[in-house]
């Protein structure tokens, strides 16, 4: 007699109790430690009962791919630290109004996960204003279709949507709190508010507010410059800890913290391990015996020191910001982040990582083996040939979102089709004009109507030189408040391609309101040639480069021509993946973006400092992958070659000290 079969219930069991035992092997291998929470006295900080200097570093997950995260933060528990510090951008997490994301390279939940399985505690800075060298401190563009928008303040307006993304936010991570048995231990109030131009004394207690209402029971803090406890102006938050930024001098700075905060433990939030870069000058390096010196002092004195930043990595896309300050005009940060870090901008060891080893095994701090990192070195791919195709700015101009306009507006509220403005990215205009004779076409009122950097075309032909305005206080060196155009023809069309190259991140003296990009309203007309606008309105063209129209762009690549547009390439790969340095400079390239399977690497200029741009190997894949060049410019004859580096070129050092 033939066995008979298990029945079905009998094997549906089996299945079940398999199931079971195998979830909670699972959820064993998976069990993090909990984390003590956060306490202080006067002199000590405490995790649980035990008296702890809080030692880390600044790691910005949104600035990384998610498969390097566990590879960073190792190299955080490797130098000896034991925490990790991140901001959170409101702009990238925020894109629309009511519009979230938090996946993946924005998935901060994996990110925090990641750093409590290292057991790293973390220091939460979710803003809303962040500064941090990003896009407009990570306040999102589209505040600015309120004309009466008020950043960093009370304004109902903006308060209202600091609600509505904290409670989207803040649910999030409110069980990652130490109380919970997570490794959030603090979480900050603002940034540097204490230094702001704009500032409303009732803010940080509203902010305040809205983080408890949403859960947060952590300690609240604030980190500001020294200088502000020395100021009657300056508002802070009188129930928070408070923490100190600096770069040098560490015993001016400590002492003011302690005279004017004796019943709270001295911490240092920001102690800046280098500096960031912006196009035009050379790179702002620290060095290493000075950083060493003054962190000795540091921990000499028993404060606790986070280190800005660890490890900076890369303002992909349109993410850099800018400043007006300190040079008296305004520059735009570079692409590259790289800070002069203990760790690169790629993950490779730095100085000063062995320095912070060796400075914390002086103090009597144990140091765990340097983490072996399983990612190989970014290797130099063999130089692509330009035979792929070429796909001009005009032909793009059929892909995009278009809008007449009866006058020109900023980028940020151009009402489309589909869409309501952009924030980042370029927006062409272009509107008819007549003449009384052929002559000089002056075209003036940019410096109050210009915001972004402008090039200018008659018939679609570039005419003159690129001017950048941001306000009217401040500009580039060699910018003008007109542009001489010759003409001769009686009728012609004007265009104007905006660049935003990046809204203002920090600014003590303006304030941060009013950051539109693009023209703010009417240019003027005048010169011999006696020309007007012909009074049938402004078309308006959305150059915001999405990956849509990237990608229907790379599909209608032809023969190569003299314009500003496209250059595509391919690059072939049979084996891994790895890291790589794109270098479209020395390719003979001006100033424009690179895309690489239609993610944006960000931002590249001929002007330097920095001439190559990282391209992490987990944005590569097997077989065919897409490299897009736009650039501004048009090249004089085809492009020849991409190159590729297997190190990259940030420059050389600046002369003086930023």
């Amino acid at each position: 007699m033939a066995p008979r079969p298990l029945s079905l219930l009998k094997l549906l069991a089996f299945f079940v109790i398999l199931s079971v035992l195998y979830t909670g092997y699972i959820f064993k291998s998976l069990t993090f430690r909990r984390r003590s929470s956060l306490s202080y006295d006067s002199k000590n900080f405490y995790l649980g009962e035990e008296a702890s200097q809080l030692l880390s570093g600044s790691v910005h997950y949104f600035r990384i791919p998610k498969k390097y995260w566990h590879d960073r933060l190792a190299k955080v528990k490797s130098a000896g630290l034991n925490g990790v510090t991140t901001y959170v951008p409101w702009n990238l997490h925020e894109p629309e109004p009511g519009e979230f994301h938090f996946s993946g390279d924005l998935d901060l939940v994996h990110f925090i996960n990641v750093a409590r399985a290292l057991d790293l505690f973390v220091i939460l800075r979710p803003g809303p204003y962040i500064c941090s060298e990003l896009e407009w401190g990570g306040l999102p563009a589209w505040l600015l279709r309120d004309s009466f928008m008020k950043v960093r303040t009370n304004y109902p307006g903006y308060i209202s949507a600091v609600k509505r993304y904290f409670a989207e936010l803040l649910p999030l991570v409110k069980y990652q709190q130490s109380k919970y048995g997570g490794p959030i231990i603090a979480v900050q109030v603002e940034n540097e508010y204490g230094l702001y131009a704009g500032q409303d004394p009732n803010h940080l207690n509203t902010l305040a507010g809205l983080l408890k209402n949403e859960g947060i029971v952590e300690p609240l803090f604030t980190s500001d410059g020294s200088s502000v406890w020395e100021s009657e102006k300056s508002t802070i938050y009188e129930d928070g800890l408070k923490s100190v930024n600096f770069k040098s001098n560490p015993e001016k700075h400590l002492k003011l913290l302690r005279g004017h905060f004796p019943d709270q433990p001295l911490w240092v939030m920001e102690y800046w391990a280098g500096w960031f870069d912006w196009w035009g000058e050379g790179r702002n390096l620290f060095d290493t015996s000075e950083f060493t010196r003054n962190l000795d002092i540091i921990l000499d004195q028993k404060a606790s020191v986070n280190f800005y930043m660890f490890h900076g990595g890369t303002n992909f896309g349109f993410t850099n910001g800018g400043l007006t300050i300190a040079r008296g005009y305004y520059t735009a940060d570079v692409t590259s982040y790289d800070y002069d870090c203990p760790i690169s901008e790629s993950g490779a060891y730095g100085e000063k990582f062995y320095a912070i080893r060796e400075s914390l095994v002086s103090h009597g701090f144990p140091v765990p083996e340097v983490y072996r990192s399983s990612i190989t070195k970014p290797r130099s791919y063999k130089p692509l040939e330009y035979k792929d195709g070429f796909f001009s700015l005009w032909d793009m101009l059929h892909l995009v979102e278009n809008a007449t306009l009866n006058e020109p507006m900023p980028m940020e509220i151009v009402s489309y089709p589909n869409a309501i403005g952009q924030s980042y990215g370029y927006i062409f205009y272009e509107m008819n004009v007549d003449c009384a004779k052929s002559g000089d076409v002056v075209v003036s009122g940019l410096k109050t109507r210009l915001r972004g950097r402008a090039h200018f075309y008659l018939n679609r032909n570039e005419v003159g030189k690129p001017i950048l305005y941001e306000d009217e206080a401040s500009t580039q060196q060699d910018s003008s408040s007109w542009e001489v155009i010759h003409s001769s023809e009686m009728s012609f069309d004007l265009g104007i391609l905006v660049e935003n190259p990046g809204r203002v991140n920090f600014d003590n003296i303006y304030g941060l309101d009013g950051q539109y990009k693009g023209l703010l309203g009417n240019i003027v007309l005048s010169g011999s040639a006696g020309c007007k606008f012909k009074g049938q309105g402004v078309s308006a063209f959305r150059l915001d480069m999405n990956s849509t129209t990237i990608a229907q762009s790379t599909r209608r690549t032809g023969r190569w021509r003299e314009r500003p547009g496209l250059h595509k390439f391919t690059l072939h790969l049979r084996h891994e993946a790895h890291d790589t340095f794109v270098d479209p400079v020395s390719s003979g390239f001006r100033k424009g973006v690179v895309f690489v399977n239609e993610r944006n690497l960000g931002r590249y200029w001929e002007i330097g400092p920095q001439k190559t741009l990282y391209l992490p190997g987990p944005w590569l894949r097997s077989g065919a992958n897409e490299i897009i060049v736009f650039d501004e410019y048009p090249q004089q004859e085809a492009p020849k070659v991409l190159i590729f580096k297997d190190a990259p070129d940030l420059g050389v050092k600046n002369d003086r000290d930023p």
